[in-house]
């Protein structure tokens, strides 16, 4: 937690109401939040009854009076100058979101300054972030990592007691937005913990992120976005994720028979479709030829990234 504090009230961009959610910590959250309080005014702590992520960030978006908003998470940390490039976009392009790059570490890592930016700003439309979000290429749906315009929350919250809260929620507020600017510069530090909703093997409530995707695919449907297909292969993808990590077929026979035929269903569409990067496309081929290929080349992949010797593909 110091460090994710020390990140923030050391912000280069200092106009700033830095706002605290202690969502009923057991540990002493509460109290280093408190001292750090007394030593910047510009923050403020507010102690409420446990109630997950969701419940703390919809709690912040309640009673901030900012005009723009962001998300970091208390094990995680930013570059000196996140707001202030983030906020410096913003005002060039005239977007209302702005996005930069994730830099995923494990605990042992102390990454306490940004990585050089590796390429120009890139400016979306709604629908254009929508897609590019979508096919993986270079925004997520993460919520951390942006600036985004207040009003752009107006009302959406997100969903209380749901793993994958973000999928279910940002998709909608950068359809709100008019343009989204892309910086690729890594200036949020997302710490990877063993045995996190993110790094652990199958668990039953994961199946949420394709119950989110088709969400997704029904909001893109009932507005008549160009969009079907992109969706079609987030879904495959995510399909493809989680059957990877089921070590035990017998015990989520059910859920593996579900993500197979969802697989099954996706594949030939993600295989034609020229927009999907070429190791998607590649993926679709093999589960085409044999689902038992991508299922061991997907166990492989994992190993290699718990023991660190590949970095994680960009989030899907």
């Amino acid at each position: 937690l110091p460090y994710c504090l020390d990140s923030i009230i050391q912000q280069t961009y200092r106009n700033l109401e830095i706002l605290l959610i202690d969502d009923g910590s057991t540990d002493c959250s509460g109290a280093i939040c408190e001292n750090y309080a007394l030593r910047d005014k510009r923050i403020k702590v507010i102690h409420k009854k446990n109630g997950g992520l969701s419940d703390a960030r919809n709690k912040g978006l309640d009673i901030c009076s900012g005009d723009y908003v962001s998300f970091v998470d208390a094990d995680d940390y930013v570059g000196s100058d996140y707001i202030e490039q983030l906020y410096s976009a913003i005002c060039e392009t005239h977007a209302e979101i702005a996005v930069c790059d994730t830099y995923k570490f494990y605990d042992e890592a102390k990454l306490l300054s940004a990585i050089p930016q590796k390429g120009p700003k890139l400016l979306f439309s709604n629908i254009e972030a929508l897609e590019d979000a979508l096919y993986r290429r270079n925004l997520t749906f993460y919520a951390n990592g942006k600036l985004y315009k207040n009003e752009l929350f107006r009302e959406i919250r997100f969903p209380y007691d749901r793993l994958f809260e973000d999928l279910y929620t940002t998709y909608k507020v950068i359809y709100r937005a008019n343009q989204v600017v892309y910086l690729p510069l890594p200036n949020y530090f997302y710490r990877q913990r063993t045995g996190s909703i993110v790094n652990s093997s199958f668990q039953k409530k994961r199946m949420e992120s394709v119950k989110a995707c088709y969400e997704i695919l029904n909001f893109v449907t009932q507005k008549r976005l160009p969009l079907v297909r992109a969706v079609e292969s987030k879904i495959f993808i995510s399909c493809i994720d989680l059957s990877r990590r089921i070590q035990d077929k017998e015990k989520y026979n059910e859920e593996w028979k579900f993500l197979y035929g969802e697989i099954k269903k996706y594949r030939w569409i993600v295989f034609k479709d020229s927009n999907n990067k070429y190791l998607v496309r590649i993926i679709a081929a093999l589960s085409i030829v044999s689902p038992k290929i991508t299922y061991v080349l997907g166990k492989l992949y994992g190993v290699l990234i718990n023991r660190q010797i590949v970095k994680p593909l960009k989030p899907i």
